[in-house]
């Protein structure tokens, strides 16, 4: 079972990391109007997402005994996949939040019928740190 740990820390240390107190400040640089709609800190932080939701999809996802609800997870996750590549972090957090709620509706922290109790905890860990990513 060293697979659902290995995620579950690599989700802590990519929490962690991001809001790291000892990092260099980063100074504000005016970027010219045919740049790139993300800063350089910016675009990390959404390729970070994207590494994050990648995982969720193709490795947590199905993992899930419950087809109806992975196939809705999956749609839920290609559609945060959109609104973090638009640039659209509030729609992925909605997103994120409705995808929280179908993991764990009763806010129990049962697994309920999904899967490997494990399993379901790790996802649910996952979507946790995307929500709190994605909060503006």
């Amino acid at each position: 079972m060293k697979h659902p740990r290995t995620i579950a820390a690599a989700a802590l240390l990519l929490a962690a990391c991001g809001d790291n107190p000892v990092a260099p400040p980063m100074e504000a640089t005016r970027m010219a109007p045919s740049a790139a709609r993300f800063s350089a800190s910016e675009a990390s932080a959404a390729s970070e997402l994207t590494s994050t939701i990648v995982d969720v999809r193709e490795r947590l996802l199905p993992l899930l005994d419950d087809r109806a609800a992975a196939e809705q997870l999956e749609s839920l996750m290609a559609e945060v996949q959109a609104a973090v590549d638009g640039g659209n972090t509030a729609e992925a957090h909605r997103l994120l939040v409705s995808a929280q709620l179908l993991v764990d509706p009763n806010r129990d922290g049962t697994s309920g019928d999904l899967g490997d109790p494990a399993n379901v905890a790790v996802l649910r860990l996952m979507l946790d740190n995307l929500a709190a990513a994605t909060a503006s």
